[in-house]
């Protein structure tokens, strides 16, 4: 019985740990994830606009100006 609580003990301080530690990456580095996510973003939009705009799908886009916000 004791080895059933000791391992359990065990595997609930890992858990711990490891949510600790994503928590911990995250709060480090949210600004570098954001701004993956916002190029990952516009890239499908940008991939998408011209089959929605009705144009060809390979015509060129014009680059985002980069005075915007995002």
């Amino acid at each position: 019985m004791r080895f059933a609580l000791d391992a359990m003990a065990t595997v609930a301080f890992a858990g711990i740990v490891a949510i600790t530690g994503a928590v911990g990456y995250v709060y480090v580095n949210q600004d570098s994830i954001v701004e993956q996510v916002k190029e990952a973003a516009m890239a499908e939009v940008q991939g998408m606009l011209p089959s929605i705009l009705g144009g060809p799908a390979d015509a060129p886009l014009p680059a985002v100006p980069a005075g915007l916000p995002f």
